[in-house]
């Protein structure tokens, strides 16, 4: 069997689960954050991560928001079969979002304009290192042949 590697499909997933992680990643984080300060965290959740109440809940739902969001949008765009150009619009339209949407939100929110960078680096941080580890276990199969 004869495998081709895809590089813009493989850095469309890389792309998608960024951005996706970190999108389903702050809102589960808020969810977290308001299920927590109105009901408490659950115990093990708040000795594992030494924090209580909001705070736990709030970081517990980014960590595992993060990792589903990245987990399942690599995962559907590993299994989906777009021609090659598809990929390439895919990704230019995800590096555009990753500018447009925290301007929208920082817009309406009334956050100062430069507080944007950082606020989203941070975010992203979380994001990344799944996003690149589920990416290349997908496609090791690839690299592999690639190199032969």
């Amino acid at each position: 069997m004869v495998y081709t590697t895809n590089y813009s499909k493989i850095l469309c997933e890389l792309i998608a689960g960024i951005i996706s992680g970190t999108l389903i990643g702050i809102f589960s984080f808020l969810f977290g954050m308001m299920y927590g300060g109105n009901y408490g965290c659950f115990t093990f959740i708040d000795k594992m991560l030494g924090l209580q109440g909001y705070e736990s809940c709030g970081f517990f739902g980014l960590i595992l928001g993060t990792l589903i969001g990245s987990l399942l949008s690599v995962f559907l765009l590993h299994r989906s079969s777009f021609q090659k150009e598809s990929y390439q619009k895919i990704s230019v339209i995800s590096i555009i979002l990753i500018i447009v949407i925290p301007l929208i939100i920082a817009s309406i929110l009334g956050l100062p304009f430069n507080s944007i960078p950082s606020g989203l680096i941070n975010f992203f941080r979380f994001s990344i290192i799944p996003s690149v580890l589920i990416t290349l276990l997908l496609n090791l199969k690839y690299f592999r042949k690639a190199r032969a």
